[in-house]
C-alpha cells in the first residue's frame, strides 16, 4: 500500500474467488483470477487487431489516460474470464480509486463507455 509518504509491502494468500487486475502507464497490464493470470505489454497490445476501444486511439486523448487503462485491464480481465465470473461473488481490487468508483457506479466518461458496455 502507498500513501503517498511510505510504502507498506505485504503478502496475500491467492484464495478462491481473488480477482485483481493492474495497468502501468508505460508497462502494460496484468491481472489474476484464482491461479491464472495473464501480463502484456502495451506494445504486445498494439500488435493486436484493433479495436474502437482499445487503448492508445490517435486523435482519442482518453485513450492514453491511466484511469482509461486501469479499466481497459478489467475489460479484458472479463472478457477472458467472464464465464468462469458468472454466477460467482469475487472480490475486484484495483490499486486506482478513480476507476473503481467508475466501475462500482457504472458512471464513466463518454470515451470510456465501450468498456462499461
Amino acid at each position: 500500500m502507498y500513501n503517498g509518504r511510505r510504502m507498506v509491502l505485504f503478502r496475500e494468500e491467492v484464495k478462491e474467488d481473488w480477482f485483481a487486475t493492474d495497468a502501468s502507464g508505460k508497462q502494460g497490464m496484468g491481472a489474476v483470477l484464482d491461479e491464472k493470470y495473464f501480463l502484456f505489454s502495451w506494445d504486445d497490445v498494439k500488435r493486436m487487431v484493433q479495436r474502437p476501444w482499445f487503448p492508445f486511439q490517435k486523435g482519442k486523448k482518453a485513450t492514453h489516460h491511466i484511469n482509461y487503462l486501469e479499466l481497459f485491464t478489467v475489460w479484458w480481465a472479463v472478457a477472458l474470464w467472464g464465464a468462469q465470473l458468472s454466477g460467482r461473488t469475487v472480490v475486484v481490487c484495483i490499486d486506482n480509486q478513480c476507476a473503481l468508483r467508475q466501475v462500482d457506479k457504472l458512471w464513466v466518461p463518454v470515451d470510456y463507455l465501450p468498456l462499461l458496455e
